[in-house]
C-alpha cells in the first residue's frame, strides 16, 4: 500500500529545502553587492581624496551631480600633467606649455590663435634668454596673460597687445593656479641660469605698490593664503 502521507510530507520537506537554498542564493548575491558596492565606494572616495590632494584649485571644483567622476578624472589628468610640467589651456584658445631644464615650448593651436598671434605650432623660448615673467590675473570677464619678455622687448601693456604676442599665454580664472605654476618655475630656472653664468639679467622692476596689488589678486583667487599675503605685505613695505 502506497504511504501517500509519506511521500506527501517528503514532497513539502524538499520543497521547502529547495526555497531555502533559493532565498540563501538571494541572500548571497544581495550580500555580494552590497560588499562590491561598498569597495567601489571605498575606491571612489579614495581616488576622490588623491585627486583634491593634488589639486591646486580643489575648492573650486564644483563635485555636486551626476558629472562628479567625470570632473575628477578630468582634474587627475591634469594633475599628472602639471606634475610633468606640461600644461593645458583649453580657453579662451588652446595653448600648450612644457618647461624643461632649458626651454618654454609655447604650442598655440585653432583658428583663434591663428587669427590673434598669427602663427601656430611650437614656439621654444629658451630659459637664458628671457629677462621677466609678466603674470596679469584674470578679471570679472576679463582674461589674464602670462607674458614671457625676451632681451630687447618691452612687457606687454594690457591683455589686448598680449594675445597678439606669440610670447604670451591667454587664460581664464579657472586655469590661474597653472599660470602660477609655470611662472615660478620659469623664474626658479632663471635663477638657476644666472648663478650658473655668473651674471645676473636686468628684469623690469615693480613697484612695492604693483607688487603688492599682484599678490593681493592672487590673494583674492585664493592661490595665496592670507598669512602668505601679510607676510609678503610686511616684506614689500619693510614694516
Amino acid at each position: 500500500m502506497v504511504d501517500w502521507k509519506g511521500l506527501a510530507k517528503k514532497s513539502i520537506e524538499k520543497s521547502t529545502e529547495v526555497a531555502k537554498q533559493g532565498v540563501s542564493k538571494s541572500k548571497e548575491k544581495a550580500d555580494e553587492k552590497k560588499r562590491e558596492k561598498a569597495l567601489q565606494e571605498e575606491q571612489d572616495l579614495a581616488f576622490e581624496k588623491m585627486v583634491l590632494g593634488a589639486s591646486l584649485r580643489a575648492e573650486k571644483l564644483n563635485l555636486k551631480g551626476k558629472n562628479k567622476k567625470q570632473i575628477l578624472e578630468a582634474e587627475h589628468i591634469r594633475n599628472q600633467q602639471i606634475r610633468n610640467n606640461q600644461f593645458v589651456f583649453e580657453k579662451p584658445a588652446k595653448t600648450t606649455v612644457i618647461l624643461d631644464d632649458n626651454f618654454v615650448r609655447i604650442t598655440h593651436k585653432g583658428l583663434t590663435n591663428a587669427l590673434t598671434v598669427g602663427s601656430s605650432g611650437e614656439k621654444a623660448i629658451k630659459i637664458s634668454d628671457i629677462n621677466s615673467v609678466q603674470l596679469s590675473p584674470p578679471g570679472g570677464i576679463v582674461s589674464g596673460y602670462l607674458q614671457f619678455t625676451l632681451a630687447g622687448n618691452k612687457n606687454t601693456q594690457g591683455l589686448s597687445e598680449a594675445v597678439k604676442d606669440e610670447n604670451s599665454i591667454i587664460f581664464i580664472k579657472d586655469d590661474l593656479d597653472m599660470a602660477v605654476v609655470i611662472k615660478t618655475i620659469v623664474e626658479g630656472l632663471m635663477a638657476q641660469d644666472q648663478d650658473a653664468s655668473g651674471f645676473t639679467v636686468n628684469q623690469q622692476d615693480l613697484s612695492p605698490a604693483e607688487e603688492l596689488r599682484k599678490y593681493k589678486a592672487l590673494l583674492d583667487d585664493g592661490i595665496l593664503t592670507q598669512d602668505e599675503f601679510d607676510a609678503k605685505k610686511k616684506q614689500l613695505l619693510d614694516m
